[in-house]
């Protein structure tokens, strides 16, 4: 016979990544390098501490993951390639590259309608990780234009 797995509340994280656009087709590809600056858990009085502290080591590890993407022009990722930090021993290794899988399945972060300053709307998707199903959804509000660059908040 087969149990089915508890349900585990997994901590909320953030994760910071640096992007630099290298260039746009005439299509409207976005080329753009990135790398992982921080990554930490929120802290939240529902969630064991032991669970807190073995997610946030666990994701720690993203930090100083860079690679490329290309996205269409709405911010659909089309492909990413990651290279993962030196030094990193077999089972980091592993646990990274699973975290990286999900680039390939972001949805697009801006709608297909015209938005304005203040702007706000939700991307819901879901993600594989291994064995791990995961439902997300982000908020994006778009906090200033300037000079034809939009700023979003997630």
């Amino acid at each position: 016979s087969s149990r089915a797995m508890p349900k585990i509340k997994t901590p909320a994280t953030v994760m910071k990544m640096e992007v630099l656009v290298t260039q746009v087709d005439a299509n409207g590809d976005i080329h753009s390098k990135f790398t992982y600056t921080d990554a930490d858990v929120v802290a939240d009085p529902s969630t064991a501490p032991e669970i807190l502290e073995s997610v946030r080591s666990c994701i720690k590890k993203i930090v100083g993951l860079s690679g490329t993407l290309i996205t269409d022009n709405r911010g659909q990722v089309k492909s990413s390639k990651i290279t993962l930090p030196e030094n990193v021993d077999p089972l980091s290794k592993n646990f990274l590259e699973q975290l990286s899988n999900p680039l390939n399945q972001m949805s697009s972060p801006m709608p297909a309608e015209a938005v304005g300053l203040g702007a706000n709307w939700r991307v819901s998707s879901q993600l594989k990780m291994g064995n791990i199903n995961r439902n997300q959804s982000t908020v994006y509000e778009q906090v200033s234009l300037k000079y034809n660059i939009a700023n979003l908040l997630k």
